[in-house]
């Protein structure tokens, strides 16, 4: 059953509904202590948050599909909801800022556990580049050829949990990549500078 509480939060699931009702994607309703967990303290990026989640597990893969979806329904389940595309495109623009990755990335390395690990794995990857701009080309490890790319560096724990991504162009190798790259990461691991970490890097 369920029932609206505070409406400063999330709806809560209560016994206390008195009309029963039929909607879609009431199976969103088994992950919600997942998404409830990731979106707890995200403040003014918590709904949008928790949309994208609701939207990637009933197999959204961009916002495009997400057009298909009862947006009434998952009001219901999980809140409040932007239906139009546009309006989701744009709210991602406003919210896209470091900050906000950072957060994003901390709570995930929580949710994992990973907070207190001083090992981890650095997979670089170079991939291929489909637009239309002029860059430059670089290895692309993938297809063992050269091409128009740019280049992905991501950092698991030894488990193979992902907890951290990087993009950046191939105008630097990994050699000086690195330095940014562990400097950024630490800012997740809450800043400590003089934290010794180990970094197994897949090459």
């Amino acid at each position: 059953y369920l029932a609206f509480g505070d409406e400063t939060k999330f709806p809560i699931i209560e016994k206390s509904i008195t009309q029963l009702l039929s909607c879609h994607h009431i199976g969103i309703l088994l992950t919600r202590f997942m998404i409830d967990f990731i979106s707890d303290d995200l403040n003014e990026i918590a709904d949008i948050v928790r949309q994208w989640l609701a939207m990637i597990l009933n197999g959204c893969h961009n916002i495009e599909q997400g057009r298909a979806l009862n947006y009434r329904a998952l009001e219901l389940f999980i809140g409040r909801q932007k239906r139009s595309a546009d309006k989701q495109r744009i709210t991602l623009k406003s919210i896209a800022t470091q900050d906000n990755m950072r957060l994003l990335f901390s709570k995930n390395m929580r949710m994992i556990n990973g907070q207190d690990d001083d090992s981890f794995l650095l997979d670089p990857h170079g991939v291929p580049y489909t637009g239309q701009l002029p860059i430059l080309k670089c290895w692309l490890g993938g297809s063992h050829s050269i091409g128009k790319g740019y280049y992905l560096d991501l950092i698991h724990t030894l488990n193979g949990e992902p907890v951290f991504s990087l993009i950046d162009d191939n105008y630097y190798d990994l050699r000086q990549r690195l330095v940014a790259i562990v400097t950024e990461f630490r800012k997740i691991l809450g800043g400590d500078k003089g934290r010794f970490l180990t970094f197994i890097i897949d090459r």
